[in-house]
């Protein structure tokens, strides 16, 4: 089952959260040279729980990132 958020700036759910920290699991051992997102708070979060192990990676949140606004 698809769930399109859009533009809209829903929280990351527990489920997202989950997918998230499984992910930073499988990266853990990867070089990162920069990290970018949307600037929506779900894709931000999702970002640094995958960036958890790398601190010193420069992260930055850009609009135009964001899902399509349906």
């Amino acid at each position: 089952r698809a769930v399109l958020s859009g533009h809209k700036d829903t929280p990351l759910t527990t489920r997202g959260l989950s997918q998230a920290e499984k992910v930073a699991e499988r990266l853990r051992d990867q070089r990162f040279t920069a990290a970018y997102s949307s600037d929506l708070s779900r894709a931000e979060r999702t970002r640094e729980a995958i960036l958890r192990h790398h601190p010193d990676v420069p992260r930055q949140s850009l609009k135009i990132l964001r899902e399509r606004n349906f």
